[in-house]
């Protein structure tokens, strides 16, 4: 992928984040404009007193469902979104019924969900994604949400959806606020590498690798002994998934190693948009998971392994907490689920992350979204109560962020410690993460260990979600450093060697390519998905060399009069006239 200089591309960074800044995705308007600072106090309050205000009468909020069954068995069945305690609650304090129309498991959301938006049947509020949220806008099914955000907005709410005050444009459409939008920090889709350290030292092998050649020497030397002392020599030593992308099993620390991506848009010299998945770059990673594919490094049948159902339904999972891996790559999260089922099962395994590998053992180019959003929270115009959302979102934030709290567990109800470690906010239907929250809390976290405190001090405490989760199991890691639970949390979120610490450490000091489209086009509605679904076909293909690696000039080619070059031009018409609107 062609480079800017290091200097200019920041200077041009800066102009862009101005631009998006006055311009939004509207191109000619700013939401936060609006806003008076000296009114900014008055707004607050009313703003509270508002969002957590009782209706007088009942009010009905129809919503839908995609989730996973509990990842702690020893969740009672009874124990269903439907019961939860937060859907209790939230009838209680605020008159809010939550109605589940229906109800499927994730790996059929998608095609229930779609077969309902065929006839017309959109819930009150719903998760949609970024195509989605366009082609529901374009049908006109969306509420205004502008003059209600107005209102109800408080420091939560804009924790949640505008943390940066620019990030709501996004889910504007003209001048009006039509979906709120889901984000996460842009590092989150980076990837990282964990080896199992006690294994590899039977291999002989002390220092991680930092380059392609050196990984390979260390898959070599796996290759030759027996290292699980199953009287078999020569198996598979990365966990993988048919899904390449994932941030579980997936390859995407192998993509950046050679400073590519496979999917998002991304400037050339010229300035125009060019898709990171027709990138002739990527024929480099492609060829090498070949070789390693050939040479027995990834299991003959990764293409058939999928790592999004639970543990009880995946194989790969399975096989990665039995210990079938020594090698897996994911995000920064992965030591929390499933490495840490691999740990409470085999106490002795002790899991690192290795640096960040490139050609030449210097950090890579990256490539991330300037905004990092999978999904919007929209609410149908068809909905009595569009406010709802807000006072829904407002409560939930709250809720979580204190049941991790140790003075609150003191008089939890009997079902709220059986919900405890079920994950039952996981199957929620509208979103309440803060995106700085991981890097807010390893900052505050770090802190107060540096200081020797035993104790949270009250300007440190953050209002997010997970602060108290990883404090607690911060403490609870340190009483009893063998629990695989507490270990978990403790290496992806806290730890300087950790998850958290290694993504940051990436995110500041490499060199940053952005992804500029946080936008949609009727090509898009139409293509996107079908090209996706025709890009992973080919990659996994080449992978296993069903395919020659020529072929991807084909792919191109394919990709290009299948819609692809429709994309680009719609995509660039669009950025070109963001760029227009502010004289650049």
């Amino acid at each position: 992928m062609n480079l800017h200089r290091k200097v200019c591309f920041k200077l041009y960074i800066i102009g862009i984040i101005v631009i998006i800044i006055i311009t939004g995705c509207s191109n000619d308007y700013s939401y936060n404009s609006l806003k008076e600072e000296s009114n900014k106090n008055v707004k607050q309050n009313g703003s509270e007193i508002l969002i957590n205000k009782k209706y007088d009468k009942p009010v009905t909020i129809g919503v839908v469902l995609g989730y996973s069954d509990s990842i702690n068995p020893k969740t009672p069945k009874e124990v269903t979104p439907e019961t939860a305690t937060l859907i209790k609650l939230l009838k209680r304090d605020l008159n809010i019924e939550i109605k589940y129309k229906w109800i499927v498991s994730n790996d059929q959301y998608d095609a229930k969900f779609t077969a309902e938006l065929e006839v017309g049947n959109l819930p009150d509020i719903v998760q949609v994604t970024k195509t989605q949220f366009q082609y529901l806008y374009e049908q006109g099914k969306l509420a205004d949400l502008t003059n209600i955000y107005e209102k109800y907005c408080n420091e939560t709410i804009k924790n949640i959806t505008n943390y940066d005050n620019n990030i709501i444009n996004t889910g504007m459409r003209g001048k009006k606020i039509y979906g709120l939008p889901n984000v996460q920090y842009s590092g989150q889709q980076l990837g990282q590498i964990y080896y199992r350290m006690d294994i590899l030292q039977k291999a002989g092998i002390e220092k991680l690798p930092s380059t392609i050649k050196e990984f390979e020497t260390v898959c070599d030397k796996l290759m030759k002994i027996d290292w699980d002392n199953d009287g078999i020599i020569g198996e598979p030593i990365i966990a993988a998934s048919k899904d390449y992308e994932n941030q579980l099993a997936g390859f995407v620390p192998f993509f950046m190693a050679y400073s590519t991506t496979t999917k998002g848009w991304y400037k050339n010299e010229k300035g125009v948009l060019e898709y990171g998945g027709i990138n002739k770059e990527l024929m480099k990673p492609l060829k090498k998971l070949n070789e390693w594919y050939t040479k027995g490094y990834i299991h003959s049948d990764f293409a058939s392994f999928d790592s999004y159902t639970n543990m009880n339904n995946s194989n790969l999972i399975k096989g990665i907490i039995n210990g079938d891996y020594p090698i897996v790559c994911g995000s920064w999260w992965v030591p929390n689920y499933p490495l840490n089922y691999n740990v409470n099962k085999t106490p002795q395994a002790k899991w690192v992350i290795g640096p960040i590998l490139s050609e030449d053992g210097r950090l890579p180019e990256i490539f991330v979204p300037r905004y990092l959003i999978d999904t919007y929270t929209v609410v149908s115009k068809e909905c009595d109560n569009p406010e709802a959302i807000f006072k829904i979102m407002n409560y939930t934030a709250n809720y979580e962020s204190k049941i991790y709290n140790p003075s609150y567990q003191k008089n939890m109800t009997e079902e709220e410690k059986i919900e405890y470690n079920s994950y039952v906010q996981n199957w929620l239907p509208w979103e309440v993460y803060m995106p700085t929250s991981i890097i807010d809390n390893y900052n505050a976290i770090n802190t107060i260990i540096d200081k020797g405190l035993n104790e949270v001090p009250n300007d440190y405490i953050q209002s997010n979600t997970e602060f108290w989760k990883a404090w607690n199991s911060y403490n609870e890691y340190i009483k009893n450093p063998s629990n695989a639970i507490s270990w978990g949390m403790y290496f992806s979120r806290i730890a300087p060697n950790g998850g958290v610490a290694n993504m940051k450490y990436l995110f500041e000091n490499a060199y940053i390519n952005y992804d500029e489209v946080y936008t949609c086009t009727n090509t898009m509605i139409k293509k996107e998905k079908s090209l996706k679904k025709y890009q992973n076909y080919i990659f996994n293909k080449i992978i296993m060399g069903e395919v020659p690696i020529e072929f991807f000039d084909e792919y191109i080619y394919e990709w290009n009069i299948r819609g692809g070059n429709n994309i680009k031009d719609e995509l660039n018409t669009w950025y070109q006239q963001l760029n227009k609107d502010v004289g650049v």
